[in-house]
C-alpha cells in the first residue's frame, strides 16, 4: 500500500535552494534534540559525580570514627595511676593522677561518642544516600536506552534520506521549469517520486517526534533525580550537624554551615539549573519560536511541546498540488450512501481521493482510497444533478483492461467545473 504525505517545511521546498528546505529543517531538529541530550547528560555526570564524593565523605568519616574509637579503646595508654610510688604502688601524686583518670575516661567517653556517631552515619545517612535515587535513576536509563536505539534508527534514515533529498530538490527544480510547459516523457510521474522521498521524511519525523519524547522524559527523569539528590544531601548534611551538637555539644563552627544549608531550597535551585534557558541555546530557542509562535523558553511545558510537536503541513500553493477539494464519493450501490472525502489533483495528472472521518480528520498525513491518472479518466456531469460527478478509470492492464467508476458529489458548480476540466482535459496545456 501506498503512502502519500502532503506537508511543508518551515518554509516550504519551493526550488532547488537550500536555505531553508526540508533537510535543512531535519537536521537543525536532530541537532537540537542531541545537543539538548548532551547537555543533561553531562549535567548528571556531574550530578553522579557530585553525589559519590558526598558518599564518600561519610564512608570515609564513619571508617574514622570507628578507627578512633578503636585505637583509642585498644591502643591508646591509658595515664591514670601511671606514676605510683615503688614501695606503696599508690599514685605519686594524688591531684595530678586523678586529673589523668579523668583525662582517660574523657577519651574513653569520646571513643564511645565516635562510635555512636558510626553508627548513625552508617545506619542512617549512607544507608539513605544509597537507596535514595536508585529507583529513579533506572527509570532513567531505560530512556537512554531507548534514545540509543532512536539515535541508530534516525541515523540509517538520515543516510538514506541524504540521497533522496538531493533528487528531491533537483525534481522540484524540474517541476517548476515544466509548469508552464508540456512535460515531455522522462518527467512524467513527479508524484510518485517525491512522495516516495516525502514517506522517508515523515518517518523522520516520526523519529524525531519519538527522539523529542524520550528527550523530554530523559529532562525530567534528571529533574526527578537532581531534585531527590539535593534534599537527600540537604537532609544528611543536616542530620549530621543536629547530631554533632547532640552528642558533643552545641559547637559555633557547628552553627554556620547548619544556618546555611538551612536556608537551602533543593526544588527552586534544581529549577534554575535545569530551566530551559540554562540548557537551550539562542539559535535553538530562535527555531522553536519559529517554529512555535506562542513558544516561551521560560515555560517547560513548551518547550517539551516544542520538542514533540514536530509535524507536517498542508501544501499550500506548492507547484506539485494544483487543486484540492472537499466533497463526497458514493460508497454503496445499493445504499447509495455517501462520505466526506478530499480530492487532490496534482501537477503530473494524478487524482488521489481520500475518505476523511473521526480517526483521520485531524491527521496532516493519510493515505488515499483512490489513485487514479487523468489520461485513464472520463468525467462527466448527470443531467438532473449538475452537483454529481460520475468518474469512469481504464487501467490498462497486460491482458485486459480493469474498470471502474466513482461518483463525486461537490458543493459548488464552480468546483464541479475545475474538476471536469482538469480531468477530460490536459492538466498542463
Amino acid at each position: 500500500e501506498e503512502m502519500f504525505f502532503f506537508f511543508q517545511a518551515e518554509d516550504g521546498i519551493r526550488d532547488a535552494q537550500e536555505s531553508r528546505g526540508l533537510g535543512d529543517v531535519y537536521k537543525r531538529q536532530e541537532y537540537m534534540g542531541n545537543n539538548i541530550l548532551t547537555k543533561l547528560e553531562a549535567r548528571l555526570l556531574a550530578s553522579t559525580q557530585f553525589k559519590e564524593k558526598v558518599m564518600k565523605f561519610f564512608q570515609d568519616k564513619a571508617t574514622q570514627d570507628g578507627n578512633y574509637t578503636t585505637f583509642t579503646m585498644t591502643n591508646l595508654v591509658n595515664l591514670g595511676n601511671s606514676y605510683q610510688l615503688p614501695e606503696t604502688g599508690q599514685p605519686a601524686y594524688q591531684l595530678l593522677d586523678k586529673s589523668l583518670f579523668e583525662c582517660d575516661e574523657m577519651h574513653k567517653k569520646q571513643a564511645k561518642n565516635y562510635l555512636v556517631m558510626k553508627d548513625y552515619i552508617e545506619r542512617f545517612i549512607v544507608k539513605h544516600l544509597q537507596s535514595d535515587d536508585q529507583q529513579a535513576l533506572k527509570a532513567l536509563e531505560q530512556v537512554r536506552v531507548q534514545l540509543g536505539k532512536l539515535r541508530k534508527s534516525i541515523t540509517a534514515q538520515n543516510v538514506l534520506f541524504g540521497k533522496k533529498y538531493q533528487k528531491l530538490q533537483k525534481l522540484m527544480h524540474s517541476l517548476q521549469i515544466a509548469k508552464k510547459e508540456k512535460l515531455k516523457k522522462n518527467q512524467k510521474d513527479f508524484h510518485k517520486k517525491i512522495m516516495r522521498i516525502t514517506s522517508i521524511a515523515h518517518q523522520m519525523t516520526l523519529y524525531q517526534k519519538d527522539i523529542g519524547r524520550e528527550v523530554t522524559k530523559f529532562w525530567l527523569g534528571l529533574h526527578s533525580i537532581e531534585k531527590a539528590r539535593l534534599c537527600s544531601v540537604k537532609n544528611a548534611f543536616l542530620g549530621y550537624f543536629v547530631k554533632q551538637v547532640e552528642i558533643f555539644g552545641k559547637n559555633v563552627s557547628v552553627d554556620l554551615p547548619k544556618k546555611i544549608l538551612e536556608s537551602f531550597n533543593p526544588e527552586t535551585e534544581c529549577n534554575i539549573l535545569l530551566d530551559p534557558q540554562q540548557i537551550l541555546k539562542e539559535e535553538e530557542i530562535g527555531l522553536l519560536r519559529k517554529l512555535h509562535s506562542q513558544f516561551n523558553a521560560s515555560s517547560f511545558q513548551l518547550v517539551e511541546q516544542g520538542l514533540t510537536d514536530f509535524q507536517f503541513k498542508d501544501f499550500r500553493d506548492d507547484a506539485l498540488v494544483v487543486k484540492k477539494y472537499k466533497c463526497q464519493r458514493n460508497t454503496g450501490t445499493i445504499t447509495n450512501s455517501f462520505t466526506d472525502c478530499e480530492v487532490v489533483l496534482t501537477i503530473d495528472e494524478y487524482v488521489l481521493i481520500t475518505d476523511i472521518n473521526k480517526e483521520n480528520e485531524g491527521q496532516q498525513t493519510r493515505v488515499p482510497q483512490i489513485k487514479f491518472k487523468c489520461s485513464h479518466a472520463k468525467a462527466t456531469i448527470r443531467d438532473k444533478e449538475p452537483l454529481i460527478v460520475d468518474v469512469a478509470v481504464t487501467k490498462p492492464g497486460l491482458l485486459i483492461n480493469s474498470h471502474n467508476k466513482y461518483i463525486l458529489k461537490f458543493e459548488l458548480l464552480d468546483r464541479v467545473g475545475e474538476f471536469m476540466f482538469y480531468v477530460n482535459q490536459d492538466i498542463k496545456k
